[in-house]
């Protein structure tokens, strides 16, 4: 079986592919605490203290993947002549 590789080598695909990631996680998350904050039974401080013990992992996984992206190197579209 081969695989197609020409795909990871266009420009800005891995970092397309990254911030798709990031944003669906955070969206993900975003409906969970709504969901949960509706539906739970505890008191207000309770519910805000799970959703911050949730939120802490989620932002520290979020920003990781983000400074990744940022590391990601693009090539050049137009290198420059070489003499």
């Amino acid at each position: 079986m081969s695989v197609n590789w020409h795909l990871l080598d266009k420009p800005n695909f891995v970092k397309r592919v990254i911030f798709v990631w990031v944003l669906s996680v955070f969206t993900w998350t975003l409906w969970w605490f709504f969901h949960f904050a509706e539906t739970s039974l505890r008191e207000g401080v309770e519910i805000a203290a799970i959703i911050g013990a949730v939120n802490a992992p989620v932002c520290y996984l979020l920003g990781s993947m983000m400074s990744i992206w940022k590391d990601v190197q693009v090539p050049p579209t137009n290198p420059p002549p070489t003499s």
